[in-house]
């Protein structure tokens, strides 16, 4: 009997060891699940901090919906945290980031062409599809390539509007923008539609700047009518070029221009240099006064008195060589007048004279005029009354030698 108790106690020990050692490797079972489903928890409340650098925004979507209204929704640069998915999510965009994408309507280039350069076997003509090009207001063909800066100053209309924008990942898509086809296709629109307005040679020469501007100008338009939350910073261009078939004929032209265009400037630079070396620098004032008192003389104007007056002042206070010619001008005009005075007064002396004897004035006064004017002339006088007369003429000394050297030869 006492060792049946003995063994009933044991078992009952050893029964109540196992259950306790059940008890407690269930009871820390339980704790590591409840630390592992706490680490969960924190891992998974953890996973919604996000940070935002220097040139990005956040946005907040709650089951797809952004959160907070105006400039609020955007979350500036820092740390920030939201509920996990699949509850929210955020979206980067790289706000303050210029973004750039070129537009180019040029030939078609072969690879050789593109490692060598341009190749001079340029083909016969321009493939359409193939090559592209704009035409100008004047019908001409050229080939142009521009640089479009942009960047995004709406991070909510730039997600609501831009395909894909939302699931853009920046790292994997470096050199990539959701909005690069957007941009290139209003691009292209405002570059075809600003060439229409100039002519080839305007593009080519003086007015390249001009003709950003105004592409600038439509690409800004229609960005804003779109309302996608981007704005065009700058406009620049690369190159401007005619099709190369035709490169050395619009070389020539356009050497031909600035030549004009040179010479022009440097007569112009040379006519006010004339005028100034006259009339001293108030020549344009000078110009214009007599201008204006030619136009009163053909139209019998009343004022033309006055007019004459504005021109002596402006004569008289003229610098350079106008006071030397008025100078000039005044003893001619004093010498003409004397001259003419002093023939009157000769004329009026004779006049009585003539009035006795008109032959014999007239025949002095011709003689008188025959002897002045014929100073060098031999007089020869012939008898009236022979049949025949000859005159041995001395020949030119200079002809004389000319005649021997012919006759030596």
């Amino acid at each position: 009997m006492a060792s049946e108790k003995i063994e009933k106690y044991g078992l009952e020990h050893i029964e109540d060891t196992a259950n306790k050692a059940l008890f407690d490797a269930l009871k820390f079972s339980f704790w590591i699940l409840k630390a592992i489903m706490a680490l969960v928890v924190a891992a998974y409340l953890i996973s919604g901090t996000f940070s935002v650098q220097s040139d990005e925004v956040a946005l907040v979507t709650r089951f797809g919906r952004v959160l907070g209204t105006g400039p609020q929704r955007e979350l500036k640069q820092g740390l920030h945290w939201s509920w996990p998915w699949p509850i929210d999510n955020y979206i980067k965009v790289s706000k303050g980031k210029v973004k750039t994408t070129n537009c180019d309507f040029k030939y078609n280039v072969t690879e050789m062409e593109t490692v060598q350069g341009r190749s001079a076997n340029v083909g016969e003509s321009l493939v359409p599809g193939k090559d592209d090009f704009i035409i100008t207001g004047d019908a001409n063909i050229l080939h142009i390539g521009l640089i479009i800066n942009y960047g995004i100053i709406d991070a909510f209309d730039y997600v609501r509007t831009i395909p894909k924008a939302d699931q853009w990942n920046p790292n994997t898509h470096e050199n990539e923008n959701p909005e690069s086809d957007l941009i290139m296709v209003l691009a292209d629109t405002a570059v075809i539609q600003a060439a229409g307005q100039f002519k080839v040679d305007d593009l080519l020469g003086q007015q390249k700047t001009k003709f950003a501007s105004l592409v600038k100008q439509y690409l800004q338009q229609s960005l804003r009518a779109m309302n996608c939350g981007l704005e065009l910073k700058d406009v620049l261009i690369k190159k401007i070029e005619p099709p190369r078939q035709v490169v050395q004929q619009f070389n020539d032209v356009r050497n031909a221009a600035e030549q004009m265009h040179g010479d022009i400037q440097t007569a112009m630079g040379d006519a006010t240099q004339k005028l100034t070396q006259t009339a001293g620098m108030g020549y344009q004032e000078l110009i214009q006064a007599i201008q204006n008192e030619q136009k009163m003389q053909q139209g019998n104007d009343p004022k033309l008195v006055e007019a004459q007056k504005e021109v002596s002042k402006l004569l008289d206070q003229a610098g350079g060589s106008v006071q030397e010619i008025l100078a000039n001008a005044k003893i001619y005009k004093t010498r003409v007048f004397e001259s003419a005075k002093a023939d009157a007064q000769y004329m009026q002396a004779l006049l009585p004279r003539y009035l006795e004897n008109p032959q014999v004035v007239r025949t002095r006064l011709l003689m008188g005029m025959l002897e002045t004017t014929l100073d060098n002339v031999r007089k020869l006088y012939t008898p009236t009354d022979v049949s025949e007369i000859r005159i041995i003429i001395d020949r030119d000394p200079e002809e004389l030698k000319v005649a021997d050297n012919n006759t030596g030869q």
